[in-house]
């Protein structure tokens, strides 16, 4: 990004309540932003900021408004073909099962499963720690002792399956709040 496209992108923000006199600051931290990016991301400080915003909260303003990812579209429906037989075997030494398997089951994220929560691990490592824990803070700030936690997944937004189910809870509240309205 150039100067004066910065300069043309930032002029719209001097409305904002704070403005500083000095955009030399502003100009180091953001001289190796897109463009793009930065010109959307100051619209949007535009629309939703009362004050001048700090690098930090223009940043997020970029990013929040950054183009969604792609998803891939929906695994098609199996053929004939990939139904296959598995044995299972009995891992105490008793009789095995058979399975048939009619499709490998695929999501759209493999953090969250599609589910929209990661499974997350706060402080030591205990016995009830389990693989797929990541480890992050919970942000308590006293003292405590570890534990599981969830957080938002970051496909929340953007995942076809959650989406959908949204979609479906959103249509299903719509229609019972129909039904009161009818009823009373």
């Amino acid at each position: 990004m150039t100067r004066d496209e910065f300069n043309r992108a930032m002029m719209p923000l001097s409305v904002l309540r704070g403005k500083p006199d000095d955009m030399d600051p502003f100009w180091e931290v953001f001289q190796h932003a897109d463009a793009e990016s930065f010109r959307r991301g100051c619209r949007h400080a535009l629309k939703t900021r009362t004050f001048f915003p700090v690098p930090a909260e223009l940043f997020a303003d970029c990013e929040m408004t950054a183009p969604r990812l792609a998803w891939e579209t929906a695994p098609a429906p199996p053929s004939s073909d990939a139904i296959r037989t598995e044995h299972l075997a009995n891992p105490f030494g008793g009789k095995g099962i058979t399975i048939t398997v009619q499709r490998d089951w695929k999501y759209y994220c493999e953090d969250c499963s599609d589910s929209g929560q990661r499974a997350l691990w706060c402080g030591e490592s205990g016995p009830t720690r389990k693989p797929w824990h990541g480890g992050a803070f919970c942000g308590r700030t006293h003292d405590h002792a570890g534990h599981e936690w969830v957080n938002r997944c970051a496909c929340w937004a953007g995942n076809p399956s959650l989406i959908r189910s949204r979609e479906r809870l959103a249509q299903a509240a719509s229609s019972r709040t129909q039904t009161r309205e009818r009823a009373s």
